[in-house]
């Protein structure tokens, strides 16, 4: 093993360890030493590779915002022209809006890793810390914006109205609830690991409850204009 490769494992371990700790005990409650003893490395590597715990801290959430950005970043790519229209169509809003939220609900039903994030990210979304700013900024914003107008401009609101925000939040949460809350839909379920059948329904009735509310929303609108 290099001893560049060997210092990006210990780097990387450090990280791992601090999305495990850091969502259970916290910044405060997790000390350097606990961080060290969980990933096997010494102590000082803390201050060699980020400064102090805190750097740490903040590499944590700036790892799992590139790692949401790995995951979406083909939906943006596929969709790019349309998101960057100044006037997309109602169907192309609508194409959007069902990618975005397929590509949440794919993260957090499908694949393993988002599962170590929820307790790092709920702890902050309760207390942020100054590092909240990292995740919201580069990921979070951008999702809650791009939904926001094309939301709006499928049910032919305005898209800088609170109405429209408030919106937007709704669905996004809808599809955190299957991460936030996984072990109750699990039990729910009757399974410790959804069945790709599970999943596909899963899939099936999150799109049917949007389309339903989206179509039911553009419906009262096209009638308030007539």
């Amino acid at each position: 093993m290099t001893k560049i490769k060997q210092q990006l494992d210990t780097r990387n371990a450090l990280i791992q360890s601090g999305i495990k700790l850091f969502g259970e005990y916290g910044l405060n409650g997790t000390s350097t030493r606990m961080l060290s003893h969980d990933c096997g490395a010494n102590i000082a590597l803390i201050s060699y590779h980020f400064g102090n715990k805190e750097g740490l801290y903040e590499a944590c959430l700036d790892y799992i915002s590139l790692r949401i950005q790995d995951y979406i970043k083909g939906t943006y790519v596929t969709l790019g022209d349309i998101i960057r229209k100044e006037k997309p169509t109602a169907h192309e809003a609508k194409q959007v809006i069902d990618s975005i939220i397929e590509t949440m609900l794919t993260m957090f039903l499908v694949h393993e890793e988002p599962k170590s994030w929820n307790v790092l990210i709920s702890r902050e979304q309760s207390n942020p810390t100054p590092a909240f700013d990292i995740i919201y900024d580069s990921i979070i914003k951008r999702i809650q914006q791009d939904l926001t107008r094309m939301i709006a401009i499928y049910i032919g609101r305005d898209p800088n109205s609170e109405e429209s925000k408030i919106r937007s939040h709704i669905f996004i949460s809808q599809v955190l609830g299957f991460i936030t809350s996984r072990e109750s839909f699990l039990r729910h379920m009757g399974t410790d690991n959804l069945s790709q059948a599970q999943i596909g329904k899963t899939r099936k009735v999150v799109k049917e409850y949007i389309d339903t509310v989206l179509n039911g929303l553009r419906a009262c609108q096209l009638k308030e204009a007539e």
